[in-house]
């Protein structure tokens, strides 16, 4: 989702935008009590997936299929987990199933099961595998 204004998400990581936050590499660095306009949030997420686009091609050696790239750019935007997990090495070494099925593992923040991570890495693993209207479906809560 989109938000203008900061808030702590599950596991109290100060958060803006479509999920920017200082983690990322790229700036803007974010306070307390900021607040951005829909354009910057738009300027945020394209450098930040910029960021994660730049590194989903320097991890995965395998070829992708587009649906594939996708799904992994969700994936390491989200958890920023792709180069220090094992999702990246089975995919490499061509074992895409097990690399899905590792991926649902992610479903968790602080210690917890979330529903919300979970639709998200049930959506990925759709669209990783193609069904990009399903993955839509879901992703959307629908």
């Amino acid at each position: 989702g989109l938000f203008l204004h900061t808030y702590y998400d599950s596991v109290h990581v100060l958060t803006i935008g479509y999920g920017h936050t200082n983690l990322a590499d790229v700036p803007p660095f974010i306070n307390p009590g900021d607040t951005i306009t829909q354009a910057q949030a738009d300027e945020i997420l394209a450098a930040d997936l910029a960021a994660v686009e730049k590194n989903v091609s320097k991890v995965i050696h395998a070829p992708l299929k587009q649906c594939e790239f996708d799904a992994l750019v969700s994936f390491d935007f989200n958890t920023g987990k792709l180069r220090s997990g094992s999702v990246d090495d089975k995919i490499n070494r061509g074992d895409k199933a097990a690399a899905m099925a590792t991926l649902l593992q992610y479903n968790r923040a602080g210690g917890q099961v979330l529903r919300g991570l979970t639709r998200r890495r049930q959506a990925e693993k759709l669209l990783f595998e193609g069904n990009i209207q399903e993955a839509l479906i879901l992703a959307k809560g629908n």
